[in-house]
């Protein structure tokens, strides 16, 4: 029997935010990380260096049970599951429509089983666009 080979998601957008950590003493700290967004995956690292080397990730959230996406305050970026809101900050302008794109996209994606109908295979399919091979 052969086996079907899994693509790996591709990168759809990678690079540092900052992210709110847990308030202490009335005051809210923040933390620059490496994020890297793989479909629907939202991971994150130390460092781009700490991706590089293969090493785990210190977090991850999938976009796919993101309740919502948002702007916030200046270049802010909300992320709402049913169990966290998760708070990023870009650090400009550009990044921050970029990544807010990226994960209403992620969130939006969808992913169908593979299946056969009338000779076409559904690979996934895409609120904008469907995939199929025949």
């Amino acid at each position: 029997m052969i086996g079907s080979v899994e693509k790996k998601p591709s990168v759809r957008i990678a690079g540092y935010l900052e992210k709110r950590g847990k308030m202490r003493l009335l005051v809210c700290r923040w933390k620059r990380w490496w994020f890297v967004l793989e479909g629907r995956l939202l991971l994150y690292y130390k460092s781009q260096l700490e991706y590089l080397n293969l090493s785990p990730c210190r977090g991850s959230l999938n976009m796919g049970l993101a309740a919502s996406v948002r702007p916030g305050k200046g270049l802010e970026l909300t992320v709402i599951t049913r169990s966290q809101t998760v708070t990023l900050r870009a650090g400009n302008r550009l990044d921050h429509e970029q990544w807010l794109q990226s994960l209403i996209d992620a969130m939006a994606l969808l992913v169908l089983p593979t299946r056969s109908v009338q000779g076409l295979s559904c690979i996934s399919a895409t609120p904008a666009r469907i995939t199929t091979k025949i």
